[in-house]
């Protein structure tokens, strides 16, 4: 048995690798392939026509293709890494720039770990030479010079890359000259510049229309699908992430970033390509953005929850917002079906997240009664009463793009004098370092002006109000729902709220706090279910305020005390008798009730007892 292992042929692999995608289109497969197959019959070695290791478009300048085994080459040093390709098999390539093109260093490592490993690495081309361990010297010698001649074509290439587009890239921000003929999916080239394709920018307005007006990916990539624009991009279909790369990119208002081995060069060009998106919209739609990231729901261990915002019933208006003032948990927007007595009945929730995993007692509140009560209250509260003086954020645009201006002038004149005999560089190159992370400091408080500016919180709340008015005459309810919800989360900053029950009485105390203001509002909403029995049906009873008797004119449910003190008040209001009296004055109460069905009964009786006396 021994005698017959020892017969079998030793195993070879073939590596292929091009580095450029349009070499699939040549001979360079097909003539690799070819002389693999003639060396391994003149050799009398199997080749394994499973296992065949191609990296098709993968430079191998830097060694990208063997830090992973998600490319052939990675893949197969791991399977010798395992054990799993032999001792004593052969790695057949053309030539050893096929292996590699790194420096000189790099690539013997390589090739000296395979041999190490006891796999035969065969070269076909310019002449056939096989390196196995122990490595003869003058073998050694042939593979580093090619070695070497493969790293410095390489290099070479790459430096007159470099240098052409570094000449495109200075052409570009000279004269605005299309560098390339790639471009975003919504431009086309034409001549020495870009222009937009009429439907697909068609196409990316209405992305940003929808996105302001509160829609999110998903809601958005529906929307075009009804709308009937055609996809363009890569994938052929609508994809989040492409949509949210076109969303957040500043590619629409025209401006280009160079890069350069993927990291940017300079600054962006303005004016590059022609812009598509009003610059007040793009913000709108990045403060939008920014809000809903921050709303994104975390338990308190970091873990992600689900928002509640998304649900096939209705949109969430506070979706985000809203917290349990017992352990600071979220709110969650919930669909509860109830089918006893085969009738299918269905009501949304809004309830606290760490209930439905069991984590917690479980408090919940109707959502639609909800609504009804805080969209009063919002609507009700003047806007000059909660908004913080006069909106700022249009002058610290100007103060800091006027302080980032005098930067950019000062590291201009920092450049000049570098360039200038004689001057000490070491200080030069120092206040440079300081003034560019000054700069950075500012375009980020930049950006977040602009932000602002571009979403004034008197507009916010004009379109609450206008919205909340006119929410149920909406033809399209999804879309008011939409801008109704981006449009409180402009004003609104957090809900903090508390539910107390008993029975079918419940009480919801909301503490609103607003945006860059310190002033807190509070309603309470009182509802109670509807009442059935065999008798009668008593309907159901919706009320709402913004004060309590019993409670102090400051009321701050983050604090203990104050929250101890309002669970109290509202649990002893939901007891029977005293709902009755405070909420439902005029509903007759159990005892009434009773009473009153009572009473036909008891007059027929005294009736019949008073006719017996006479008779």
């Amino acid at each position: 048995m021994a005698a017959k292992k020892r017969l079998e042929p030793a195993v070879a692999y073939s590596y292929q690798r091009f580095s450029s995608p349009e070499q699939r289109k040549g001979d360079s497969i097909r003539r690799q392939a070819h002389a693999t197959e003639a060396w391994c019959s003149r050799n009398k070695v199997r080749l394994d026509d499973k296992l065949r290791f191609v990296d098709a478009g993968v430079s191998s300048f830097r060694g990208k293709h063997r830090s992973s085994d998600k490319f052939a080459l990675g893949y197969f040093l791991s399977l010798v890494q395992s054990g799993r390709i032999k001792s004593g098999s052969y790695l057949v390539l053309e030539s050893l720039d096929r292996l590699s093109r790194e420096d000189v260093d790099e690539a013997l490592r390589l090739l000296l770990s395979l041999t190490g490993a006891g796999i035969r690495v065969v070269q076909l081309s310019p002449v056939e030479v096989e390196y196995q361990k122990p490595v003869d010297m003058t073998k050694l010698i042939m593979g580093i010079m090619e070695m070497s001649r493969g790293n410095s074509e390489s290099k070479m290439k790459s430096e007159r890359i470099g240098a052409a587009w570094e000449n495109k890239r200075a052409k570009a921000r000279a004269s605005k000259t299309a560098v390339s003929a790639r471009c975003p999916g919504w431009l086309r080239r034409k001549g020495e510049s870009y222009e937009p394709i009429p439907e697909r920018a068609a196409a990316v307005r209405r992305m940003f229309e929808l996105s302001a007006e509160g829609f999110g990916i998903n809601g958005i990539i529906r929307r075009l699908i009804e709308e009937r624009h055609e996809p363009f991009g890569r994938s052929g279909r609508w994809s989040n992430s492409y949509l949210g790369h076109i969303l957040s990119g500043r590619v629409v208002l025209g401006e280009y970033q160079p890069t350069k081995a993927k990291a940017r060069e300079g600054g962006p060009i303005t004016g590059y390509y022609p812009v598509i998106i009003d610059e007040k919209l793009y913000y709108r739609v990045q403060a939008g953005l920014k809000q809903r990231l921050n709303h994104s729901s975390r338990r308190k261990d970091g873990a992600a929850m689900p928002s509640g915002g998304r649900s096939r019933h209705d949109v969430n208006l506070f979706a985000g917002l809203m917290f349990h003032a017992l352990d600071g948990d979220r709110m969650e927007y919930r669909w509860f079906t109830d089918t006893r007595q085969g009738n299918a009945y269905g009501i949304a929730r809004y309830v606290n997240s760490l209930a439905l995993i069991a984590q917690a007692t479980l408090r919940s509140f109707p959502v639609k009664q909800f609504e009804q009560g805080v969209l009063s209250c919002l609507a009700e509260i003047d806007p000059i009463d909660v908004l913080p003086g006069r909106d700022r954020s249009a002058d610290d645009v100007t103060s800091l793009s006027a302080q980032l201006n005098e930067i950019e002038n000062q590291l201009e004149k920092i450049e000049d004098r570098l360039a200038t005999p004689g001057e000490v560089v070491e200080v030069l190159v120092n206040a440079a370092k300081r003034l560019q992370a000054k700069r950075k400091v500012l375009a980020d408080q930049l950006s977040e002006a602009r932000l602002k500016a571009s979403n004034p919180q008197g507009e916010a709340w004009g379109t609450c109000h206008t919205l909340i008015t006119a929410l149920e005459s909406c033809e399209d309810r999804e879309a008011a729902r939409m801008r109704l919800r981006s449009a409180i989360r402009r004003v609104v900053e957090k809900m903090t709220c508390l539910f107390v029950r008993n029975g079918r009485r419940q009480i919801a105390c909301v503490q609103f706090q607003f945006i860059g203001s310190p002033e807190v509002r509070t309603v309470f909403i009182r509802h109670r279910g509807e009442l059935v029995n065999i008798k009668e049906r008593t309907p159901a009873h919706t009320s709402f305020s913004t004060m309590v008797d019993g409670l102090p004119g400051k009321v701050d449910l983050n604090n203990p005390s104050h929250r101890k003190l309002v669970t109290s008040i509202l649990t002893t209001l939901c007891e029977e008798e005293n709902w009755q009296r405070a909420v439902e004055p005029d509903r007759p109460t159990s005892k009434e009730r009773i009473r009153l069905r009572k009473l036909p009964y008891s007059r027929a009786y005294k009736q019949r007892a008073r006719a017996r006396q006479r008779g």
